[in-house]
């Protein structure tokens, strides 16, 4: 499930696991879900401190800018930069002394390696207690009366798995507002 933000809808992609490996997983999700082209190295590795960093990089093809870049060079640039990433060891992936930016341009100086202000990322969810009960309050009372195991009505978040809790009391409170 993707969450763009408090203003967009949730997006959520189901796409079968298929792949003898995590790197044919990601791909084949990409190729299914996303329908766009991209490449993967993923690796992990036992370190001396017994601990297991994994260490990754992905490529993706992205719309060519200039229509008149023919399909064949596009195609061209495309397989370099694959057989490129490809060539990245798993020690380079894995070395914390090697910063990504470094890496980039060690593999491909030759086309000008531009590297963006890092974003942070952080998991958040935006659903809530107060949330789940105006989805429960939409629907009609019988349905929700139907959902009801053991004197309560579970919802789960498919985003963060957080599950919310409702007795009959707090449904039927629901319905009397």
């Amino acid at each position: 499930t993707v969450d763009q933000g408090e203003h967009t809808e949730r997006y959520q992609g189901i796409v079968e696991l298929t792949g003898d490996s995590l790197t044919e997983c990601i791909d084949h999700y990409f190729r299914q879900s996303e329908q766009f082209s991209a490449a993967m190295q993923v690796t992990a590795g036992q370190n001396v401190a017994g601990l297991w960093p994994a260490g990754a990089m992905m490529l993706q093809r992205v719309p060519d800018q200039e229509a008149i870049v023919a399909l064949e060079e596009r195609d061209e640039a495309w397989r370099r930069s694959v057989i490129l990433m490809s060539s990245v060891t798993a020690a380079e992936l894995l070395d914390p002394a090697l910063a990504p930016a470094d890496l980039l341009f060690r593999l491909f100086h030759e086309d000008g390696v531009r590297v963006f202000e890092q974003q942070p990322i952080s998991f958040g969810c935006r659903c809530s207690h107060e949330r789940a009960a105006r989805i429960l309050a939409s629907l009609p009372r019988r349905e929700v009366k139907e959902l009801i195991v053991e004197g309560e009505v579970t919802v789960t978040c498919q985003f963060c798995n957080e599950t919310q809790h409702f007795d009959e009391g707090e449904i039927a409170g629901l319905y009397d507002a």
